[in-house]
């Protein structure tokens, strides 16, 4: 139990979901831009977006098996859990540059004044 618990607050036990953040920007993107092509590009971004965040959590779960199993065996080498760590580490880094990219793509279909809409104080 005390593994599953380690588990779970290490690879996403975070109470804020990227997938809500999505969906309500999108419900927000469809009152702040008018113009449907740009809205359309927007509502695509927000897409892949919520797409790649799918595939992270997807392999968040991956990684916390893989963690999970290697945590019960009696043999388990220092080496084994770093070549875990590691490749988690890695999948967040590539997850993170990918949402940046996409971030500043969202950027560009969106004015000033409908970003500040969107993500500015409420």
């Amino acid at each position: 139990m005390l593994v599953a618990l380690i588990v779970t607050l290490l690879l996403g036990g975070g109470s804020i979901s990227v997938m809500d953040y999505i969906a309500d920007t999108k419900k927000d993107l469809k009152t702040v831009i008018v113009e449907p092509d740009r809205r359309g590009s927007a509502m695509s971004t927000l897409k892949a977006m919520k797409k790649r965040a799918a595939a992270m959590n997807k392999q968040a779960g991956k990684s916390g098996k893989r963690l999970k199993k290697a945590l019960q065996q009696h043999d388990l080498t220092d080496a084994a859990i770093d070549e875990i760590w590691t490749a988690h580490f890695a999948s967040i880094d590539q997850f993170n540059r990918d949402m940046i990219d996409l971030r500043f793509q969202l950027k560009n279909d969106v004015t000033r004044d409908e970003w500040q809409q969107l993500f500015g104080p409420q």
